[in-house]
């Protein structure tokens, strides 16, 4: 009989712990970028960021350009950027200007800390603050880190990591 009331608060307890556990609010992450969009552009937005190599970087929407999101802190991205550099050489090889996009950075100065510490390829590396642009307008995430803008401005390919679907792209221009 003490082992079927043991048993007895033993389930109480569990089924009591998961009621807790249900109506526990969840634990806030840090809010989400907003975004003016809810579906992917069909043409790349212009936009204006400061560059770690000199002056702001203006692009008007109208390729052709490469660019690779690098998230700062990323777990995977920071292992990924030898692999960015065999991208950083295939746009070379073909003309076109490849940009690596450093998002969720605190400011600038925290930019040139990672592009020092790590040294990403590109020719530019641009800061994108709170990811602001590329993660609010061009709906960058970890699914989309890498994309070719075409000569009209269009999408040739936004994706993850993929270097075949990125020479491919390349190549079309």
């Amino acid at each position: 009989m003490g082992n079927r009331i043991r048993d007895l608060i033993i389930l109480i307890a569990v089924i009591a712990g998961l009621a807790y556990w249900r109506q526990k609010p969840a634990e806030t992450s840090p809010a989400p970028v907003p975004s003016p969009r809810s579906t992917f552009p069909d043409t790349a937005p212009a936009f204006t960021l400061h560059s770690n190599f000199g002056p702001p970087r203006t692009f008007d929407g109208k390729g052709p350009l490469v660019v690779v999101l690098t998230a700062v802190g990323c777990s995977d991205c920071i292992p990924r950027i030898p692999r960015d550099r065999e991208i950083y050489a295939m746009a070379k090889k073909a003309n076109v200007p490849y940009y690596n996009v450093l998002v969720h950075i605190e400011d600038d100065a925290a930019g040139a800390r990672f592009v020092k510490q790590h040294q990403p390829a590109g020719d530019d590396i641009l800061n994108d603050p709170g990811g602001r642009v590329f993660v609010g307008q061009y709906l960058g995430s970890d699914n989309n880190c890498q994309m070719v803008i075409g000569r009209k401005g269009e999408f040739l390919y936004r994706g993850p990591e993929n270097k075949e679907a990125m020479q491919k792209a390349i190549s079309s221009l």
